[in-house]
This record gives C-alpha cells, sequence and structure tokens, in this order.
C-alpha cells in the first residue's frame, strides 16, 4: 500500500475517533460517579437542582460535575490501529548488507 494511502487511513481512524464529552456527578474523593451526562446543560440543570433540594448531601459528599472525553471499545481499537500503522509506517526497512546482496545473488 502506497505511503499516500497508509496516512489517510491512519488520518481517518484518528478522525473517527474522538471519543464523546460526558458529565459526571462525583463525590470529592472523584473514586465514583452517582450519575453521568451526555449533556453541559443538563448536568448543569441537575446539580442546580441537587443544590437547592438535597444542599446538605452536597456539601457534605463534596458533589461537583467532572467532564471527561469517553471512548467507545471501537474507538480505542481504532485509535490503537492508527498509532500501530503510524509506528509501522514510519519503520524503514533494514538495508541488506552488500555482502550478504552480493551472497543471495550467487545461490
Amino acid at each position: 500500500m502506497p505511503q499516500k494511502q497508509i496516512d489517510e487511513l491512519i488520518e481517518k481512524l484518528r478522525a473517527r475517533s474522538q471519543g464523546r464529552e460526558t458529565w459526571f456527578a462525583m463525590g470529592r474523593d472523584e473514586k465514583s460517579y452517582f450519575i453521568s451526562f451526555d449533556w453541559q446543560s443538563e448536568a448543569d440543570a441537575w446539580m442546580g437542582d441537587q443544590q437547592i433540594r438535597r444542599a446538605e448531601w452536597v456539601e457534605r459528599e463534596g458533589v461537583h460535575l467532572v467532564k471527561q472525553r469517553v471512548f467507545s471499545e471501537l474507538e480505542e481499537l481504532a485509535r490503537e490501529a492508527a498509532d500501530a500503522l503510524a509506528m509501522l509506517s514510519a519503520r524503514k526497512a533494514p538495508a541488506i548488507p552488500v555482502d550478504a546482496a552480493a551472497q543471495a545473488g550467487t545461490k
């Protein structure tokens, strides 16, 4: 496969495996989460409601919102494949020593 096609494939794999932003309502220690949201507006609305209705709990647990990029299993595999292709395409084929080339031609 020509290098240009390999580079285009790497670019496509990376472009189509960007993940998605997710907002998590987490406690102070950030070891687990209470609920997740796909939209910041929903996360903000939920947090505002909790601060009004359950202010004591929010304060006690240190509840806050954390935004993270989440990748599906397929996206993770596509990213790994792109990295592997990039690494392989960057390698140069080892040069055959002159003596070995001469020997190969005489056999």
